[in-house]
């Protein structure tokens, strides 16, 4: 009867609050774990669930879902995050709540190896997810001028990853090469004839249009001077996109040639400044591309260098 009276008296004292913290900080790990921690299962419970729940969304969203514009991503990992804060504020807050009062009759899911097992669980399920997502869906960064006008140095694009992704003229695509990764822009498909003749292309025995839309002073460490800005559009291709001419240079003139089956002919919209299709591999360019060096499709731009917070599909 006394060991019980003293059992009694020890599981209503209240904890100390540095013991109190510590316990509420488990929900950093993972949203619920604290809860745990007190014998809160059920609680504890639906905090976990939800977390999974949410990040396997968002991954199903990003690897197997409809194409992403810049507004549905922004909402997407928007409402995600959102989730995942909500989690761990309110696990926080009804485990400060919950520990003010020891409690003795805690059973095996609130030791301390229990509580690592969930963790160990947990980060067992979440840890492909990078992986995942990284194969459909990829972040990069301009490193170079070649795309100017429509990536500057600097700027922040996303891109479709896979060898599945559809292709047509005027695509934006990312190209592996020599260990690598550049991004230039379909300008012929398989068995199309291709040539370049004074800076103006020539498809299928067919020069595509070009039309002068005024000029720019570009003067940076990339490149300077005066260039004329063409605004062209191959066929396929929804709307135009604009290149850079800056003077004659025999990249302006290139040969005939007849892509075979899986073969693509890139091109820089910074014609003078692109190492592209007209050059071959040996001489520091790309050459005539296989379908197996294309690792995906850019989307959008997300940040443009300069100017901030962007969301141009391109």
């Amino acid at each position: 009867m006394m060991d019980e009276a003293v059992n009694l008296a020890v599981e209503g004292e209240a904890r100390g609050s540095a013991a109190r913290l510590g316990i509420t900080l488990l929900n950093l790990l993972l949203p619920g774990l604290g809860l745990f921690r007190l014998s809160r299962y059920r609680a504890g419970g639906v905090f976990f669930v939800g977390t999974i729940l949410v990040l396997l969304a968002v991954v199903t969203y990003l690897a197997a879902g409809p194409e992403p514009t810049f507004s549905s991503f922004v909402i997407v990992a928007g409402a995600g995050l959102a989730a995942m804060l909500f989690f761990h504020a309110s696990s926080m807050i009804l485990t400060w709540k919950w520990s003010a009062k020891q409690s003795n009759h805690a059973r095996m899911p609130a030791r301390w190896y229990a509580l690592a097992a969930v963790f160990v669980i947990y980060q067992m399920v979440v840890w492909p997810v990078p992986d995942i997502v990284k194969s459909r869906f990829r972040c990069f960064v301009a490193t170079s001028v070649s795309m100017a006008p429509t990536l500057e140095h600097g700027d922040r694009f996303a891109a479709r990853m896979g060898t599945s992704v559809s292709l047509k003229r005027g695509d934006l695509v990312i190209v592996g090469a020599r260990g690598e990764e550049f991004v230039r822009r379909i300008a012929a498909l398989p068995d199309d004839h291709v040539a370049m003749r004074r800076g103006v292309l020539i498809l299928n025995r067919n020069p595509i249009p070009q039309r002068i839309d005024g000029s720019i002073q570009r003067a940076n460490q990339y490149d300077t001077g005066s260039y004329d800005i063409i605004r062209e559009t191959f066929p396929g291709e929804t709307g135009y996109h604009l290149t850079l001419d800056q003077t004659k240079t025999e990249l302006d003139d290139f040969p005939e040639i007849v892509l075979q089956n899986g073969q693509y002919f890139v091109l820089g919209d910074n014609r003078d400044h692109s190492a592209d299709s007209r050059i071959d591999p040996q001489s520091g360019g790309l050459g005539v591309i296989e379908r197996a060096q294309i690792k995906g499709r850019v989307l959008f731009r997300y940040w443009r260098a300069g100017r901030g917070l962007s969301g141009e599909k391109l």
